[in-house]
């Protein structure tokens, strides 16, 4: 299968602005500095959030610990608004320089570059979102106190050290089995240490998600470097994803393993790390379809599958009981229900008059996503559209119609919209954070 380099969209743009005509000399240039502004910009906010509290951090109540702030020097740099906005706007200028311009990076740097941004964001103290103090609370619940975290919440172990950081206190644990029990060990650190174990984890992490999509363009005859930049150096997968330690990189990561297995033509293995992905988080289970598509032997596929479930749900009555998988389809059903500040849905319902999102508003968006994805799916059945891009598109459709959309959930979209044929697929990866900070999504910073 061919595919557009993953670079098309933005070269094609900044190529109008007479970026093409520069001399070769020029364009080295223009690359080199973009890919520097971009990692100074990350260093400078990384300082910033680790030199005291701000609302980028979720620091507890009682202040701003030592341990919070992490290995980054203080170096008095007040985290404002203003700069904010300032620096992601400035990354994301300069991240569509490097996509137009990769052409003139050497390889080499290029993926030094993207280690080095990871790393700026791994050692930041966790910004934008406290969740992965759920994470860790989740854990503990069940390593210290013994108690099952699909069966009661946070608000059951007030006196641990973790309690303060936790926003959802009432929330039953919404993520998979497989997460949750894969966090266990860091329970049994001290809070500060299973805090950055989670930030190491989640940069390593991500850097294999990039690898897992580098290896998958090669599989696509692509060149892998445009593909692995337009991931690896998204300020919004950086800032949110790494930043925050968020498990969605880790869905994704056992998701595009799936991807580059069935890619390779082992489908039973790729059909076990799908489920170890929607294990993780339910959302990957939007790939099912088309990954079954879009296998050589399905029947292989199937048995990957098939032993993969088995063993998840095994693993989930043996360690959580009846009660527990109970439960957790429960958190799933609730979780579903909520409704962030700004999203699509809830735009449309203000729109009609109504207030936000509705039961009305809820069944349209639930319709044109159940329409979309089948539409996708027939244009991939009949071979009009290859099963990666479909992919793509239906993840941006999902992330279109929920009504709960956060920052960090582009990572569900940047290794399909890398990999897929679309140049507007691409486009539409690349503009969606940008829509979801002119709507305050989620509240920006004050």
């Amino acid at each position: 299968m061919s595919t557009p380099d993953a670079t098309a969209i933005a070269s094609g743009s900044l190529g109008r602005l007479g970026l093409a005509d520069l001399s070769g000399a020029a364009r080295r240039g223009v690359a080199y500095g973009a890919l520097g502004t971009l990692l100074l910009a990350s260093l400078v906010f990384a300082l910033g959030v680790a030199s005291g509290p701000s609302v980028e951090v979720p620091a507890s109540k009682s202040g701003f610990p030592e341990w919070l702030a992490g290995p980054l020097p203080d170096v008095g740099l007040a985290m404002t608004s203003a700069r904010f906005i300032s620096l992601l706007t400035l990354m994301a200028l300069c991240h569509a320089l490097v996509l137009a311009l990769s052409g003139a990076l050497r390889v080499r740097y290029a993926v030094a570059a993207i280690v080095g941004a990871h790393l700026i964001y791994t050692l930041a103290p966790p910004v934008l979102s406290p969740d992965v103090f759920g994470y860790l609370a989740y854990a503990r619940m069940d390593v210290v106190h013994g108690l099952n975290p699909y069966v009661q919440a946070p608000f059951a172990i007030p006196d641990d050290e973790v309690y303060t950081f936790v926003r959802w206190r009432m929330q039953i644990d919404p993520y998979g089995p497989l997460f949750t029990l894969v966090s266990y060990p860091l329970g049994l650190l001290s809070l500060a240490a299973g805090l950055w174990a989670s930030k190491a984890a989640a940069g390593l992490v991500s850097l294999g998600l990039v690898g897992l999509v580098w290896a998958s363009a090669r599989r696509l005859g692509v060149a892998p470097l445009g593909p692995a930049l337009f991931v690896g150096l998204n300020p919004f997968l950086l800032l949110y994803g790494v930043g925050g330690a968020h498990n969605d990189l880790l869905m994704m990561a056992l998701a595009m393993l799936a991807a580059f297995l069935v890619l390779d033509r082992r489908e039973a293995l790729g059909g076990g790390a799908l489920v170890a992905a929607i294990a993780v988080k339910a959302s990957a289970g939007l790939l099912l379809p088309f990954v079954v598509l879009g296998a050589a032997r399905r029947r292989r596929l199937a048995a990957g599958l098939a032993l993969g479930a088995a063993l998840v749900i095994g693993a989930t009555l043996v360690a959580f009981g009846i009660e527990g998988a109970q439960g957790m389809l429960g958190a799933l059903g609730s979780q579903s229900e909520k409704i962030s500040s700004h999203n699509l849905p809830n735009g449309l319902g203000w729109a009609l008059g109504s207030g936000g999102v509705t039961a009305g508003v809820r069944a349209v968006a639930a319709a044109a996503l159940v329409g979309s994805l089948a539409t996708l799916l027939v244009q991939v059945r009949r071979g009009r559209l290859d099963w990666v891009t479909a992919a793509g598109w239906g993840m941006l459709a999902l992330l279109l119609s929920t009504t709960w959309l956060m920052h960090w959930y582009l990572v569900w979209l940047l290794p399909l919209a890398a990999l897929g044929r679309s140049r507007s697929l691409k486009l539409a990866a690349l503009l969606l954070p940008a829509v979801m900070v002119v709507t305050g999504l989620p509240p920006v910073p004050k």
